[in-house]
């Protein structure tokens, strides 16, 4: 009778074992499988700060140059610039401008792409309205990312901002 006790336990014991290692296998699996979601990066956000205060040849007064961060709203507003320049077109050039210099994305680089899109939002409940949208290379694989937010009375301008690998 103890032998037969004993038996069923190595069984038992046998039985755990495997399910263990068939859960493991099964938990590996499933976070290879999640690469293609897009993780928060502090790089990217840092990037994007810093990027808000470049100062740009879109001037705004006799003696001054518009920061990025203020041709998000002009750009918003369809404003120009007082020498002349379309204060939306200066904010692509230099957006695209700094994110080339700063990544070197191609099929040969290990970014393969990149998404930025800056939106408007008057409220919670309000529809966003895109100010910009610059996109380059393959976003089919996994994403890193970040958000940073401007205030725009009575809303604000969230620029959204992905790396492609």
């Amino acid at each position: 009778m103890n032998r037969k006790g004993q038996e069923e336990i190595i069984g038992f014991v046998l039985i755990m074992v495997v399910v263990a290692v068939v859960a493991l296998i099964l938990l590996g699996l499933s976070v290879r499988n999640q690469n293609t979601g897009t993780r928060e990066s502090n790089e990217l956000y840092q990037f994007l700060q810093s990027s808000s205060e470049f100062t740009t040849d879109c001037k705004i007064r006799s003696t001054e140059y518009a920061r990025i961060q203020d041709l998000f709203g002009l750009c918003l507003d369809n404003g120009a610039c007082l020498n002349g320049l379309d204060s939306c077109d200066v904010l692509l050039k230099d957006m695209r401008g700094l994110i080339d210099a700063s990544w070197n994305i191609g099929n040969e680089s290990q970014v393969r792409g990149y998404l930025f899109v800056s939106s408007y939002e008057a409220g919670v409940e309000a529809s966003l309205e895109e100010i910009i949208r610059l996109e380059e290379g393959d976003c089919a694989g996994a994403r890193v990312g970040s958000s940073y937010l401007i205030p725009e009375f009575p809303g604000r301008i969230a620029n959204i901002f992905h790396v492609c690998y």
